[in-house]
């Protein structure tokens, strides 16, 4: 697929940004719901989530619903890396009460890191963000990279779950060599 990455994702964030609120609220709460009926998910101790930022699905309550069942939850933070550039961290929370900010891409972050980087590998199940998505589970991002080195460093059998509107699902997706598949990408009505 020859199309520009650039200009796929500028015209899917197009479509998800046409969403209004009411329907974005009723869809991420239909999307949350579906995850949390994975078995994945409710036997995970560990689990990291993006903290939804702009159009992207809702999952402040998931975030809660973690905190309430006595899950360990993190959230991504973006850091400066020595000769990387940035990269992202996960940093456990204990309430979605306190101690955030937004970070250098105005999504908020949590403030306080020290004793609370938890490893990729620790992980267990992570829900991920993105712009579109196939039908064969690979995700476009923002164009960063973040979550696909930081993907590349948990488990095998660490589940990676992505959470999009059935609007952002597309037949193919532009894809590079680097671009990681997910293992399933759950929205309002369907689970790939």
């Amino acid at each position: 697929m020859k199309t520009d990455k650039k200009e796929f994702r500028r015209e899917a964030i197009k479509q998800r940004d046409s969403l209004s609120a009411m329907e974005r609220k009723e869809k991420s709460s239909l999307v949350i719901k579906r995850l949390m009926t994975l078995k994945e998910f409710r036997d995970a101790a560990y689990v990291m989530s993006f903290i939804s930022f702009g159009s992207e699905v809702e999952t402040n309550a998931l975030i809660q619903y973690c905190l309430d069942e006595g899950k360990q939850i993190a959230v991504p933070k973006v850091i400066k890396a020595d000769n990387e550039g940035k990269r992202l961290i996960a940093v456990r929370i204990g309430s979605m009460e306190t101690g955030f900010k937004a970070g250098s891409y105005g999504i908020p972050e949590p403030t306080e890191t020290e004793g609370r980087i938890v490893q990729p590998e620790d992980l267990e199940f992570v829900v991920v963000p993105g712009v579109a998505f196939d039908t064969k589970r690979f995700r476009l991002g923002y164009g960063g990279g973040f979550y696909d080195r930081f993907l590349g460093g948990t488990r095998k059998s660490c589940m990676k779950a992505a959470v999009a509107y059935e609007c952002q699902v597309y037949a193919e997706i532009p894809l590079e060599a680097h671009d990681l598949q997910m293992d399933c990408v759950i929205t309002e009505s369907n689970i790939y």
